[in-house]
C-alpha cells in the first residue's frame, strides 16, 4: 500500500508499546491491540522510530550498529516456539525474575536490565533451536537456511561484526587487533570459524525478528493501516557498515549541524559522514541497497535530516567550527535532487526538512512531489499558532518529533 489522500494516525516509539508478557520494553507482540484500537478510531498511519539494531551502551535509534536488519530487543520471545520449549519465563532464575519485575515497572526503559535479561533468554531459545532443528536438519532449519541465503548481502557482515564486538568486550572496531580492524581476509576467515556459533545466533535472531515483523505488516495490511518507518541519515561510527565501508562512511571528520536559533555553536553529533564522491564510483550501490531494504519493511518511510543529502556540515582538525561539503550551492542542489530521486524509487517517503533548511531545498522536494514536515508546536508567530489549512497540501503534520517531549507532557 502507498499513502493516498488525506489521512491521520499516530507516532509512537515501539519501545513504548507495552504488554503484560514483555521484558520491560515494547516489542512486536503488542501490535494487535494497537491495530484494533486504530481501526476503531479510523487512524490509518502508524509512525515508528528506527527499528535498527542498537548498541548496549548507547540504545539511541539514531546512532545504530547497522543500516540493515532489526533490533533483537523488539523480538516477542513468547511467540518463539523455542522460547517456550526451553522453559519460557519459568526458566528464569530467582534473580532474573526480580530484575524482570523491576524492568517491567520502571517509569523508563531499563536498558541495562533489558539487554541482559532478554539476551540470556534468547540464547536459551537459540540453544533449543540448535538441538531440535539445526542439528536435525528439520523443515524449520531449512526455512532459516533459505532466509540466510536470501539475506547474505548484509547478514554475514552484520552477524560477524556483532559477534566480534561481543568478543572484544564492546570496544569500538577501530580498537580491535589490526588484522580484524582492517578486515584482512585470512583474519576474517579464521574468526568466522572460531565464532561460528555466535555468528549463527545473531543470524537466527534477525530471522526471528524479520519473521515477526512480516506478521505485523500482514496484520496492518488487513486493517488497511500504513506503517511508516524512520530512516536515520547516518549510521553510528561503531557499526557494521562503518567497519565494512570506511571508504564511504568516513571518520576523519564529524557530522553535525551549523549554528542556529537553538545553538550558537551548532551541533556536533560525533557521527561519520557520507563520502558521496566515493559512492558515485560504484553507482551508489550501498545507498541503493539500503533504500531497497528499508522500503521492504514499510509502506512509507521518513528520511531523517533531509538537508544532509544536499549538503553536510562537518568538523575536523582544519575546520573545528565546521564547514559545508560540498560548498557550492549549485552542486548542493544537484546532489540533493539526485539523491531523493534515488531514495524514492518505487517507494513512498517523507522528507524531514526541519531546522535551518534553505528555501531551495524545500522547493526541490516540492518539485519531486515529496511531503515535507510541519510540527504544530513550532508553527507559530509569537503566541499565535498558524492555521494548519495554510500548510502545504502535500505535507505531513505532527504534534511533535523524537526530539520533543511527549504530547501529554507538552
Amino acid at each position: 500500500m502507498r499513502p493516498t489522500g488525506r489521512l491521520s494516525g499516530i507516532l509512537l516509539p515501539l519501545f513504548s508499546l507495552r504488554a503484560r508478557d514483555d521484558f520491560g520494553i515494547g516489542d512486536f507482540g503488542a501490535f494487535d491491540g494497537l491495530f484494533d484500537w486504530m481501526e476503531a478510531a479510523h487512524q490509518r498511519l502508524l509512525m515508528l522510530l528506527p527499528l535498527l539494531p542498537t548498541a548496549e551502551g548507547d540504545p539511541s535509534p539514531y546512532a545504530t550498529r547497522s543500516a540493515f536488519g532489526l533490533n533483537p530487543l523488539f523480538i516477542h520471545l513468547p511467540s518463539v516456539p523455542e522460547f517456550e520449549e526451553s522453559g519460557g519465563f519459568e526458566a528464569l532464575s530467582d534473580q532474573e525474575r526480580r530484575d524482570l519485575e523491576v524492568a517491567r515497572t520502571a517509569p523508563r526503559i531499563r536498558y541495562d536490565l533489558v539487554f541482559r535479561l532478554k539476551g540470556a533468554a534468547a540464547l536459551r531459545a537459540f540453544a533449543r533451536f540448535e538441538e531440535a532443528h539445526w542439528r536435525q536438519h528439520t523443515s524449520r532449519a531449512r526455512e532459516f537456511q533459505t532466509w540466510q541465503a536470501d539475506q547474505r548481502d548484509w547478514l554475514e557482515t552484520y552477524a560477524l561484526y556483532a559477534a566480534l564486538s561481543t568478543e572484544q568486550q564492546h570496544r569500538a572496531w577501530w580498537e580491535w587487533p589490526q588484522p580484524l580492524r582492517d578486515r584482512e581476509p585470512q583474519a576474517l576467515s579464521e574468526v568466522s570459524r572460531r565464532l561460528a556459533r555466535e555468528i549463527l545466533f545473531r543470524e537466527w535472531q534477525q530471522w526471528i525478528a524479520e519473521t515477526q515483523w512480516h506478521r505485523v505488516r500482514q496484520a496492518a495490511n488487513r486493517r488497511k493501516i500504513l506503517l511508516c518507518g524512520d530512516e536515520p541519515f547516518i549510521i553510528g561510527q561503531d557499526s557494521a557498515d562503518a567497519w565494512a565501508n570506511p571508504r564511504i562512511l568516513c571518520r576523519d571528520a564529524r557530522l553535525g549541524v551549523p549554528p542556529d536559533a537553538f545553538s550558537a555553536t551548532g551541533q556536533d553529533w560525533g557521527l561519520p559522514y557520507f563520502n558521496f564522491s566515493e559512492m558515485q564510483k560504484d553507482d551508489y550501490a550501498w545507498l541503493r541497497f539500503r533504500a531497497r531494504k528499508a522500503a521492504s519493511y514499510y509502506d512509507v518511510r521518513r528520511v531523517d535530516h533531509a538537508v544532509g543529502y544536499f549538503r553536510q556540515w562537518i568538523r575536523d582538525e582544519s575546520t573545528p567550527s565546521g564547514r559545508f561539503i560540498p560548498e557550492d550551492e549549485g552542486e548542493q542542489r544537484k546532489l540533493g535532487e539526485f539523491h531523493f530521486r534515488l531514495l524514492s524509487e518505487d517507494a513512498g517517503i517523507v522528507a524531514e526538512d526541519l531546522g535551518v533548511v534553505p528555501d531551495w531545498v524545500r522547493q526541490t522536494l516540492t518539485g519531486l512531489g515529496l511531503p515535507g514536515y510541519r510540527v504544530l508546536r513550532w508553527e507559530r508567530d509569537g503566541h499565535v499558532y498558524r492555521n494548519p489549512r495554510t500548510f502545504p497540501s502535500v505535507s505531513l503534520v505532527t504534534t511533535g518529533t523524537h526530539d520533543t517531549e511527549t504530547l501529554r507532557e507538552w
